[in-house]
């Protein structure tokens, strides 16, 4: 009966929306040559005109332009849009708005965000508590702000994941996207054209390599590297799976070819946490997919390729991750800190601060166990503990480089639990669509939800080196993952009727 409802309801409307849009784009033409002489703004206002009502009978391709902004950051970086209002932001309140009036008007269902909203509520609940005893109560505040602003793109995102379809067409979103800076990543590198930032998308740094040496590393979109590794590092997953799946040739090479760019960007950063992350999240889709002799060979054969195009100073650097083997020592003697012996890793900069950011973590989380010190309000605590501590020579308020002692350190117990639970229903969620769909005998679709269980693996594996900077990919990658369930058991249910 609803269904017959929903159809009369567009049968009806139809001719009336079809009327109203051509009388409203008559009349915002003719007001646009009269009040406007830039043709340059004309050719924008008739393009974002005829991608709005494209979008209002199609909400799926706004959906996915979302995506793609979101995951470049083009509204941040871009030059051309950058000094605009974030169209990300903009689009996700457009599409927001979008799903209310065709509720209305044609009974569309607007479901799917239960689980997703029900946790990111539960998060801001707990963040909002902490502004009661957090020593900056406007760091709440503002990372309140930000967070809202992710969890309406999040919402607007799991409500339109409605079919197994449209999650297919936003995975391969994602891996275009990473697709998209990699390349511009790749190429920046091996041209050494650093001076040029290819309209926002590759930003480089001097930054530390190893030991007293410094160099350039990418950044990408203007993030940290260590953090653009780490979000490269998930699309690995979805690329691979692509390339295992997918029918068409065409396709499964431009798979491959995601997979390759993805990874060199990812060394590039010179991110050593990203690195291990990477190695990671290979072995296990590998675990997963056992390759064939043949890809063994090609792949073998592909190394020393790859390999030319490594700098020196990455093998350098990732060298230095044996410090952290104990019994490794460099003869320059051990140390104490904090009553814990530290060797070699405390005579690389970077571990040295790593070590003195963990400690911290540590210690803030022990002396604030039950309800931390409040959200966003790690920086601000910081120098206290880091002085006292003696590791770390900088006097700025850092993070604590360890995703999990940072929600213990800002919102206590209840915080940590609140993500070790987010993850349980996550991974549960997964498993229970996986074999929904393989029981289905819906094989060719069964590999998504491994993918991004995979992809999650990888984030929570990479979030062990990293705080959580960035947090729209998080988000992201949650709320994607949370709607999986439904849209699995929408699809059988559709199947099945």
């Amino acid at each position: 009966m609803a269904t017959d409802r929903t159809s009369l309801q567009r049968d009806k409307f139809n001719p009336l929306l079809i009327f109203s849009l051509a009388l409203l784009i008559g009349i915002a033409t003719a007001l646009a040559v009269v009040v406007i002489d830039n043709p340059l703004v004309l050719l924008g206002a008739a393009v974002v005109l005829v991608g709005g009502i494209l979008i209002f009978f199609k909400p799926e391709i706004g959906l996915l332009l979302v995506l793609f902004m979101t995951y470049t950051r083009m509204p941040n970086v871009a030059p051309i849009v950058r000094d605009l209002p974030n169209l990300s932001m903009v689009l996700s309140v457009a599409l927001a708005l979008l799903l209310i009036i065709r509720y209305v008007l044609f009974y569309e269902r607007i479901d799917g965000w239960q689980r997703p909203i029900a946790f990111f509520g539960a998060y801001f609940l707990i963040g909002l508590a902490s502004i009661l005893w957090a020593k900056e109560p406007l760091n709440v505040s503002l990372g309140l702000l930000e967070y809202s602003k992710d969890v309406l793109l999040v919402a607007v995102v799991v409500i339109l994941i409605r079919r197994i379809e449209t999650l297919r067409r936003v995975t391969w979103v994602l891996v275009l996207a990473g697709l998209f800076l990699g390349t511009i990543s790749v190429l920046q590198t091996l041209t050494s054209n650093y001076s040029f930032d290819y309209w926002g998308f590759g930003k480089v740094r001097e930054m530390n390599i190893v030991g007293e040496t410094s160099g350039i590393r990418i950044v990408g979109p203007d993030m940290d590297p260590n953090t653009y590794g780490l979000y490269l590092v998930l699309l690995i997953p979805l690329a691979l799976d692509r390339l295992w799946v997918e029918r068409n040739i065409f396709l499964r090479l431009l798979a491959l070819i995601a997979f390759g760019v993805i990874t060199m960007a990812v060394i590039f950063t010179f991110s050593r946490g990203a690195f291990v992350t990477l190695v990671v999240a290979i072995a296990l889709f590998l675990m997963k997919h056992p390759p064939k002799p043949i890809l063994i060979v090609l792949a073998l054969c592909l190394i020393p390729v790859l390999w030319f195009y490594v700098p020196s100073k990455y093998l350098e650097r990732i060298s230095t991750l044996t410090y952290l083997i104990p019994g490794i020592r460099d003869g320059s003697g051990d140390e104490t800190v904090a009553g814990v012996e530290v060797a070699t890793a405390t005579r690389d900069i970077s571990f040295k601060g790593r070590l003195s950011e963990n400690i911290v973590g540590l210690q803030m989380s022990l002396d604030h166990p039950i309800l931390g010190v409040g959200l966003d309000n790690f920086k601000s605590y910081y120098l206290d503990y880091s002085s006292a501590l003696g590791l770390d020579p900088r006097r700025v308020g850092r993070g604590a480089h360890n995703l999990y002692l940072e929600f213990w350190a800002e919102l206590g117990i209840v915080g940590l639990v609140w993500f070790l639970a987010l993850n349980y229903v996550s991974f549960k969620g997964l498993i229970r669509a996986r074999l929904d769909l393989i029981w289905a005998r819906m094989f060719e679709h069964a590999s998504l939800p491994s993918a991004y269980m995979i992809s999650l693996i990888s984030l929570l594996f990479g979030s062990i080196f990293r705080h959580l900077t960035y947090a729209t990919y998080m988000w992201l990658f949650f709320g994607i993952i949370l709607v999986i369930p439904s849209v699995v058991k929408r699809e059988l249910e559709h199947t099945r009727g």
